[in-house]
């Protein structure tokens, strides 16, 4: 989530490297020729410089060379060759990064300098700039320029800040604010403007607002959010009010500690941090409470979220919302990705891992079309840990590459930004050691276990690398490719990946394809066994770790009765083939990569398992098929269909949860179902009031088992309701649709809501808003009343819900005799009637007898 604290903007592309091209004729003089034209800039020897031009270029370059010493009153410039080419004529290119510099700023541009042979000497008959000017700067504070101020107050939106006698450190660029360093005691006062956020904050805080004392305010702002938002009283920096010693090393220190988290860049020359201006109302507020710890309140107007509040101390999110003005309430909102100017469409990668000294080695070749005209950088996600040896574009020519470690990214510069929609590929060298990081989605895991006392623990030798690893360059944005891979492992190791076998090349080496899109890629190495196969209808296979003493046998049996299950429900298995692996690990669950699984069996010790689960929100069912059956249904949902932010992630989990518990019921019947449903609605009514569904993983920032809880189940839950509401031949065609509808894609709440109804024929807005937008339950009350007819008994039902309203299926049960009777009850207002008429006199009337409906029932 920190990546909201670094915007790319265009001002900021940086310098690139490229290979140059083999010895040729005349080589050597054009050698010495630049080496020429490159001491005389650097010297500032502009009329030497202008010697080595064209007569008629030379007033013109004059003119636009000196304006970077007298207009920007830049006082150095460094240049660096990038490579060399020639244009459509043969005529020599030659790419130089020119870096211009000052003590507070920074000018970056590529140059191309077009050559001829002229009266037997070389001459430059153009220079052209290639891509983005960047302006950049060298922030410092304490600068120049601090002192004392009465008061000062920072005010926006649902966040002011004030300070009484305090110390006051501006940025050293002239002319201009940017950055501001606040010292003294401060008050803070937050309110969100968002309801869902407000309960957030009072459940963290025990208040809907959070009001704290400060010590210190870093800002990071425009010159217009400064002149706007900024209030700076009596402020003197008269010599008599001197600012202590004390205070200027504090000052230093905050700007220390808080400067490379936003707006800032490492240097193409030294690795410093440059800094790029926030635009607009953009800003950044880092600050220390006495009570709250380090927070920082971010604004990023035009993205999804424009408030974020992010608690430093405990690593934790606050509060993420864009507040709507009431003029805006109708209105789409407009916001910007960086991940839209490009797509990824194929990688081929060549991996060599060795697990036993946790060391990768690769190289990625990633296929890329530009979706703008001038595509000047791309931006992946990588491990830090991972050294970048090199970065090629398709002329082999090398590209400068920046890291923003914090945020596990880097950025490579185009020399030539490619054209709008022309395919190119980028071939990408990188090394290190690296060590498998716990999957965070697509995955099954209890949030619990207890350890029994043992002399020897049993050892895990499976070794997982998915996309939390950051194994390979991810595109920074979710987006679906092929791809191919070779990895190569130590002989003994079986190494089993996404996609199809594709050959190998001896005993180490195999080779994986996939020829339907995929979200990410993931491989694991173990020593496995591969225990069972089967051709169709999806070719799948087992594969066992050896670590495993006794294998399930019915794996393959279960894997396959699941994956025709779910081909009838949701449409046919979205992938080529299928591969289960089974592996030792210390808690059960699992991963579901695209097309195939990891599923996790914890060791026996004695007559029990080595991790012994708590009552966990997932364990839902005793059975060995659960977990099995959670996982595979993530190839439907989390895989083919993805999920757009984490306020749409019940789109993997609550579906595959409600896909598990749909096979456990066809397989184990109604009362295996009614068992499982009270355990969902048990832990739904437990965890409900930690927020709606639609926060998704923030949950787990308070509590895990209230993420597990709530967006696992509830949202299971209320999937099982809409399926009784609709019918379920009907829901199940609404599934489908949304399916082939979103295949290969990222799909959001409203397009779910918005592909059932437009199947079902449904207005379904007050259902959605009730579960999944609200952390409230239904307080429903109730009166049940059995009067004698002419031909029998009549029995009404009355339903009220005298708070908030929601919708909901509510089942009657009753008997007559021994034989159970069941009748359901469309809930859709704040008092609802039903009546029926039976023969004999119903008895033992039970309301919500499987606790289907979370929330609070009581008899009148």
């Amino acid at each position: 989530m920190l990546q909201v604290y670094f915007r790319i903007s265009l001002m900021a592309i940086l310098l690139v490297t490229s290979v140059a091209a083999g010895p040729g004729p005349d080589e050597k003089t054009l050698d010495l020729f630049l080496d020429g034209i490159i001491k005389r800039l650097e010297e500032k020897d502009i009329a030497g410089y202008l010697a080595f031009l064209t007569p008629d270029l030379r007033d013109s370059e004059n003119a636009a060379v000196r304006s970077y010493f007298d207009v920007f009153e830049m006082d150095r410039l460094t240049l660096r060759m990038s490579g060399r080419g020639s244009d459509e004529t043969g005529r020599p290119v030659v790419f130089l990064q020119a870096f211009f510099q000052n003590e507070h700023a920074v000018i970056a541009e590529n140059w191309k300098f077009f050559m001829e042979r002229l009266d037997g000497r070389w001459r430059i008959i153009r220079r052209e700039p290639s891509g983005s000017v960047a302006n950049l700067y060298k922030l410092q504070i304490p600068s120049g320029r601090y002192g004392r101020s009465s008061r000062v107050e920072i005010e926006h939106r649902d966040i002011k800040i004030v300070f009484e006698e305090a110390a006051v450190f501006f940025d050293n660029i002239p002319h201009l604010d940017t950055a501001l360093v606040v010292l003294g005691k401060g008050h803070l006062t937050f309110q969100p403007s968002d309801d869902i956020e407000k309960h957030q904050l009072e459940l963290m805080y025990g208040r809907p607002i959070l009001e704290d004392t400060l010590d210190h305010v870093f800002l990071r702002c425009s010159n217009h959010f400064f002149l706007t938002r900024v209030t700076i009283r009596d402020f003197e920096d008269d010599p008599r009010v001197a600012v202590s010693e004390t205070e200027k090393k504090s000052a230093a220190a905050v700007f220390s500690r808080n400067y490379g988290r936003s707006f800032t860049i490492e240097s193409p020359m030294d690795q410093g941090l440059l800094s790029f201006l926030p635009q607009g109302d953009e800003a950044v507020f880092d600050f220390r409470g006495r009570k709250t710890g380090l927070m920082t309140y971010i604004y990023h107007p035009f993205s999804e979220e424009e408030i974020s509040l992010f608690d430093r101390t405990k690593n934790r999110i606050v509060n993420m919302y864009s507040p709507r003005r009431a003029d805006e309430e109708r209105l789409p909102r407009m916001f910007v990705s960086f991940g839209e100017k490009f797509d990824v469409r194929h990688y081929d990668l060549d991996v060599d891992y060795n697990p036993e000294s946790s060391s990768l080695s690769a190289k990625a070749r990633i296929r890329i079309a530009s979706r703008v005209e001038a595509l000047d950088a791309v931006k992946f996600r990588l491990n830090p840990d991972l050294e970048i040896l090199k970065v090629r574009d398709p002329a082999g020519r090398d590209l400068f590459v920046t890291q923003d470690r914090l945020r596990n990214l880097f950025y490579a510069y185009f020399i030539v930004p490619p054209e709008r929609g022309e395919p190119f590929e980028l071939e990408i060298e990188y090394r290190g050691r690296i060590f498998p990081i716990p999957p965070m989605s697509d995955v099954l895991s209890q949030s619990r276990v207890r350890d029994q006392v043992v002399v020897f623990r049993p050892r895990y030798e499976t070794y997982l690398f998915t996309h939390n690893a950051l194994w390979y360059p991810a595109p920074a944005d979710e987006k679906y490719f092929t791809a191919r891979m070779r990895i190569v492992v130590p002989p003994g190791y079986v190494c089993l990946s996404v996609g199809n076998p594709a050959g190998s090349n001896g005993s180490s080496s195999f080779l994986w394809e996939t020829r339907t899109p995929v979200k990410y890629l993931a491989f694991i190495v173990g020593r496995f066994d591969k225990t069972q196969s089967r051709d169709s209808p999806v070719p799948f296979s087992v594969h066992v770790s050896s670590e495993i003493s006794v294998p399930w046998r019915e794996l393959a049996e279960k894997s396959s009765e699941i994956l025709e299950f779910y081909s009838g429900l949701f449409g046919p298995f979205p992938y080529d083939s299928f591969r289960v692996v089974h592996r030792l690990w210390p808690v059960r669950g699992g991963h579901s990569p695209p097309s195939f699984i990891v599923l996790n069996e914890p060791p026996w010790i004695g007559e029990r398992r080595y991790g012994l689960a708590l009552n966990s929100p997932v364990d839902v069912s005793a059975r060995e098929d659960y977990f099995l059956a959670h996982e595979i249904a993530h190839q439907w949902w989390g895989q083919a269909v993805s999920w757009a932010t984490y306020r749409d992630q019940w789109l993997s989990e609550g579906l595959s949860q409600y896909a598990a518990v749909l096979y456990l019921r066809k397989q184990f019947g109604e009362r295996e179902f009614g068992g499982i449903i009270k355990k969902l609605s048990r832990w739904t009514e437990k965890k409900s009031h930690r927020g709606p569904v639609i926060l998704g993983s923030r949950l787990s920032y308070t509590d895990y088992e209230a993420f597990q809880a709530i967006v696992y189940n509830k949202a299971s839950l209320a999937l099982h309701m809409l399926s009784d509401i609709l019918g379920e031949d009907l829901f199940y065609r609404c599934l489908r649709e949304f399916f082939r509808e979103h295949r290969h894609g990222r799909a959001r709440t409203g397009q779910f809501i918005q592909a059932v109804e437009k199947t079902s024929g449904r207005d379904l807005q007050d259902f959605f808003q009730g579960w999944f937008f609200r952390h409230e339950l239904p307080r429903v009350r109730f009166s049940s009343q059995v009067e004698k007819t002419e031909n029998g008994f009549r029995t009404r039902i009355r339903v009220f819900q005298p708070h908030d309203v929601f919708v909901f299926p509510l089942w009657v049960e009753w008997r007559i005799g021994r034989i159970s009777h069941r009748a359901m009850i469309v809930v859709d207002g704040p008092q609802v009637e039903a009546v029926w008429e039976t023969e004999e006199r119903p008895r033992r009337i039970r309301i919500n007898p499987d606790g289907l409906v979370p929330g609070k029932f009581q008899k009148l």
